[in-house]
């Protein structure tokens, strides 16, 4: 699937690439790569998907790729997406699918939790 990249984000990215190749950027070759490693091994080239799952596992907990997909759902949700906005974006056929979805990434939630707490002088 493809987003459109709106000018919030366009702009990061491009002064990320600018950073990163300076006056050679006008001059890339389209297949040059837009994420890159600075680890010493393999320095300048495109990460790999042990990077990302790597990068997963430091930031999200979870070395699990897919779990960036879950970010993303909630992120809209939160956002004020409704199902069928969140389904179309992750690619679902069935608006079932969507909903079953936000209830699985939603099931640890107690919105009471905190109300709880209080109760229980914790």
């Amino acid at each position: 699937m493809i987003d459109d990249i709106k000018p919030g984000t366009q702009k990061a990215v491009l002064i990320y690439l600018q950073k990163l190749y300076g006056a050679e950027l006008g001059s890339l070759a389209a297949n040059a790569p837009v994420f890159v490693s600075f680890s010493r091994n393999s320095f300048q080239k495109q990460i790999t998907i042990q990077t990302v799952s790597n990068i997963c596992k430091r930031y999200l907990g979870t070395s699990k790729v897919h779990a960036t997909r879950h970010t993303f759902a909630v992120g809209m949700e939160r956002a004020g997406a409704n199902l069928s906005d969140i389904g179309a974006r992750l690619g679902h056929a069935n608006l079932k699918t969507t909903s079953d979805y936000m209830v699985r990434l939603h099931s640890l939630e107690n919105k009471y939790g905190t109300e709880l707490e209080k109760m229980f002088g914790i």
